[in-house]
């Protein structure tokens, strides 16, 4: 798998980056005992021998935003965008009774 470590990285660069922008509330950064800390979770699992599922479980109900920018200079919204590129296949599941995981589809087979 060393030839798609590069963008499994990537990818799972972006979905935690994306998880901790969007879906963790600013109050969530001032924890208290009384009130822990949202809680992030990564998965990575080998789904059929040839594909690498990279799986970002957050608190959010809300789900992730593909954004349609025409500005090639802007500096956010371009996470989703990556991980488009670089995927296979990417989507995400609600979770019950809260929170949603985004996961991504790499091959893991080298490409003719």
């Amino acid at each position: 798998m060393d030839h798609c470590s590069a963008d499994a990285l990537t990818v799972v660069t972006e979905l935690l980056a994306n998880a901790v922008l969007h879906a963790v509330s600013p109050s969530s950064a001032d924890a208290t005992p009384s009130r822990p800390e949202a809680e992030i979770w990564l998965r990575l699992s080998l789904r059929r021998p040839a594909h690498l599922v990279c799986a970002v479980i957050d608190p959010s109900d809300n789900p992730p935003v593909y954004p349609h920018t025409s500005d090639p200079f802007d500096e956010h919204g371009r996470g989703l965008r990556i991980i488009d590129a670089l995927s296979e296949h990417w989507g995400w599941t609600r979770r019950q009774p809260t929170g949603k995981t985004v996961w991504a589809m790499l091959p893991t087979a080298r490409q003719a």
